[in-house]
């Protein structure tokens, strides 16, 4: 696949496993070097305060090592509007219940993954995220050739 520009993705994510699952998906997509990490709320909102918007955020709802959580950091997103095209990705593997997940689907939260994490769900948020389809651009084989 060829990118009209790079991506920003930025993954939020307190579990290194979950880390390391994370960089294995996106590698397999062709976005590894193209990653953001972060493991507490104010590092990442701090970051987003001082460059562009990202494409697309992975946020885990529960980050042990923050006072600030994932709900924080989505709310933050999407009370600015110079994040209005960001697509967001919740996950969490503690209990959501449905009135929260209804919550979810009604705001910009476009996505939302239980962990434990598997590659082929991030995959699949990958391949279906409309900001990061937006950037691939399509080669005309007669034009290549």
């Amino acid at each position: 696949m060829t990118y009209n520009r790079p991506a920003r993705i930025i993954f939020v994510e307190d579990n290194p496993a979950h880390i390391e699952l994370a960089k294995r998906a996106l590698e397999a997509e062709g976005f590894c070097n193209k990653v953001e990490f972060f493991s507490t709320a104010p590092a990442v909102i701090e970051y987003l305060d001082s460059n562009f918007p990202p494409d697309i955020i992975f946020i885990d709802r529960i980050l042990s090592n923050s006072t600030l959580q994932g709900d924080d950091i989505a709310n933050f997103l999407m009370a600015d509007k110079m994040f209005s095209e960001t697509e967001i990705c919740m996950m969490s593997s503690s209990y959501v219940d449905r009135e929260k997940e209804n919550e979810y689907a009604a705001s910009k939260i476009k996505f939302f993954l239980k962990k434990p994490l598997i590659t082929e769900q991030l995959e699949a948020v990958i391949k279906s995220s409309k900001r990061l389809r937006k950037l691939i651009v399509v080669v005309d084989s007669k034009e290549a050739a």
